[in-house]
């Protein structure tokens, strides 16, 4: 009989699963808004209007823009006002724009591109990035919400799901919302301290309750400062506000060290050091790649929807540290989740393949795509089975180094100690067999 869930409980499940829908709710209103509005596909400076960089192929370079030229107007506004107000309202019909190369001035035509059309990788990434983060999260929170450290663990991945969905899925300069922007702004600055609160209760916990209480009380007072700081002020009081942060983040570094120098079991160094691997190989990548070139002017960087893949293997190394470490014990879920997905992938492409083939050289033709799926039904229908064993010995050798098959290891050990006629033999099976049977 489940215990009867209390008052309480019940606010605290239903003030997280209204947090759960937030990301997907800015994800789908983040793709509708680029759907809608118009992108500028080259690189150039809002104010002056000056082009730095054409593509190669672009809608830009079609209609004849190059580097250097200087727009003055479109549709007779001047580009700097335009690029301030006009461009965020759908345009129905395609930019004229005055432009100056060589001090002779001109009228290009460029097309009315919408962002998601012109920005696709960018859009596309963000979107896979912020899902994988919401989606770890979820799941972590789904199946072990009455852990506390779940339930901060989730709202770590939101914050940081929220952070990276705006910037990495909007070029340079930023179309967006001001709200947007100071969204991800303000979950940079809720990200730090969840991070040092994370560290500082898993896998050990520091402190005395009362110790966590009053110094955490006091960084997350401390973080309401900043996030108006950052976002009001300027020179020094914003230099303050990003110089704190920095410290949290250095603060959580220093202690998920210490934890592991000093405090964590065997089991919790293993855990730890899966989880730190994911984050440094997320985080190398764009410092090393994307920050270092961006702060010394490099004449190339890493593009941000490349960035946003490297980021992905941050929430990845806790879902690989649950698999191999059974983190929180729900890998069982993971395993039939994963076999279930390669079945689906395996149907989709074995139905695929024949129906192109049949578009391309037989199009048209009903009686043989009848045939072809006929065919294809009875034949998955005779080795689903086969089908599905073979593919739950994979992913259970992905996940354990083996198989486990119970059927087998019940066996073998109940022979083994059937054939146990003294003592040495029967500890032989017990401390030797039976544990290499089970790992």
């Amino acid at each position: 009989m489940k215990p009867e869930v209390g008052f309480r409980e019940r606010c605290l499940r239903g003030g997280f699963a209204l947090l759960a829908l937030v990301v997907p709710l800015l994800v789908g209103y983040d793709v509708y808004f680029q759907l809608r509005v118009s992108m500028l596909d080259f690189d150039f400076d809002a104010d002056s209007g000056l082009v730095y960089a054409v593509s190669m192929g672009s809608y830009a370079d079609v209609a004849g823009l190059q580097p250097d030229d200087v727009i003055l107007s479109v549709a007779g506004v001047p580009f700097s006002d335009w690029f301030d107000h006009e461009l965020f309202s759908p345009a129905k019909e395609n930019y004229m724009m005055t432009v100056v190369r060589d001090g002779q001035q001109s009228v290009i035509e460029l097309p009315n591109i919408p962002m998601a059309k012109a920005n696709p990788f960018s859009l596309g990434s963000a979107v896979v990035a912020a899902l994988i983060f919401w989606g770890v999260g979820g799941l972590l929170l789904l199946r072990r919400f009455q852990q506390r450290e779940v339930r901060l663990l989730f709202l770590l991945s939101q914050a940081f799901a929220i952070l990276l969905l705006f910037p990495l899925a909007h070029p340079v300069p930023l179309i967006l919302p001001v709200w947007a922007m100071a969204l991800s702004i303000g979950s940079l600055y809720v990200a730090a301290p969840l991070l040092l609160h994370y560290y500082l209760t898993f896998p050990v916990r520091l402190g005395t309750p009362q110790q966590r209480r009053r110094w955490l009380g006091v960084l997350y007072g401390l973080v309401l400062v900043s996030i108006v700081l950052s976002l009001s002020g300027r020179g020094l009081l914003l230099r303050l506000s990003q110089v704190y942060v920095i410290l949290e983040i250095v603060a959580a570094i220093l202690v998920l060290l210490y934890v592991y120098a000093r405090r964590a079991t065997p089991d919790g160094r293993r855990r730890l050091r899966l989880i730190v691997f994911g984050n440094v190989a997320a985080a190398l990548s764009g410092v090393l790649f994307y920050m270092l070139p961006l702060m010394t002017n490099a004449s190339y960087r890493m593009p941000e929807w490349l960035l946003a893949l490297f980021l992905i293997a941050a929430p990845l190394s806790y879902l690989y540290a649950i698999v191999q470490h059974n983190l929180f014990g729900i890998d069982r879920l993971l395993n039939r989740t994963l076999v279930y997905v390669l079945l689906s992938l395996g149907l989709l492409i074995l139905y695929l393949g024949p129906f192109l083939l049949i578009s391309h050289y037989l199009p048209g033709d009903l009686l043989a795509q009848v045939m072809i799926s006929a065919g294809l039904t009875l034949f998955v229908g005779l080795t689903f089975d086969w089908s599905r064993t073979r593919v739950q010995q994979l992913v259970d050798r992905l996940f354990y180094g083996g198989w486990y098959d119970y059927p087998g290891v019940v066996e073998t050990v109940s022979d083994a100690l059937a054939r146990s006629l003294d003592w040495a033999h029967l500890t032989d099976v017990l401390t030797r067999q039976v544990p290499a049977l089970m790992q």
